[in-house]
């Protein structure tokens, strides 16, 4: 409904039952589901991405859940440890940011380039 009524609305689908192409036709622009249905359904992340979708997972507490999460792309993490996530997030920062002369972005690095 409220793509309906707001079609530039930034909707994001939190049930974990549809795939990012069902919820893209219906106008949905991100998937914002628990760790299980991405672990479950490996393609979705990247193909949400393909979309233009964004894609959050919740609620992730633990350091290795975070680097897990990441090392799939994921876009947001929603956690009750922040400052967990600030470490995990400044770690990819630091250690993955393209140089100028060097186009290979975070989300091409092998998993095992990305684990701290």
């Amino acid at each position: 409904e409220i793509v309906r009524l707001d079609p530039d609305a930034h909707v994001a689908y939190l049930n974990g039952d549809k795939d990012p192409q069902t919820l893209y036709d219906y106008g949905i622009m991100g998937l914002d589901y628990q760790a299980k249905h991405y672990r479950n359904n490996p393609t979705w992340i990247p193909k949400a991405r393909e979309l233009g979708m964004t894609t959050n997972v919740w609620t992730i507490d633990s350091k290795d859940e975070m680097i897990e999460m990441s090392n799939l792309d994921i876009d947001y993490i929603t956690t009750n440890a922040p400052e967990t996530a600030k470490e995990v997030y400044d770690y990819y920062r630091f250690h993955y940011q393209p140089k100028a002369d060097d186009d290979k972005s975070v989300s091409q690095l092998k998993r095992s380039d990305r684990i701290l």
